[in-house]
């Protein structure tokens, strides 16, 4: 089966996904261990559950246990993969 990677910034509500990567900016190089802190690291599960009506606005996303808001530039950090059947 052929997965996509996305980021979180773009994935789709309410599907689960896996993180693949973790890639801060290039300038911010503390974000990585920033993120995972939160528990944002590769083969852990994650979903969006909301999505700013702003463009590029916060979304709220679980990761684990743990329920987070992270802007639009912290979210597009994450890479992820879909996983069907995943719940």
């Amino acid at each position: 089966m052929h997965r996509t990677a996305t980021t979180l910034d773009k994935a789709p509500l309410h599907c689960p996904l896996i993180i693949t990567k973790i890639t801060p900016p290039a300038d911010l190089p503390n974000w990585l261990f920033w993120l995972e802190d939160m528990g944002f690291m590769a083969g852990e599960r994650t979903q969006v559950k909301r999505r700013s009506y702003l463009s590029n606005g916060a979304l709220v996303v679980q990761v684990g246990l743990s329920t987070f808001a992270l802007q639009a530039v912290e979210a597009h950090c994450v890479e992820v993969i879909a996983v069907e059947g995943l719940q």
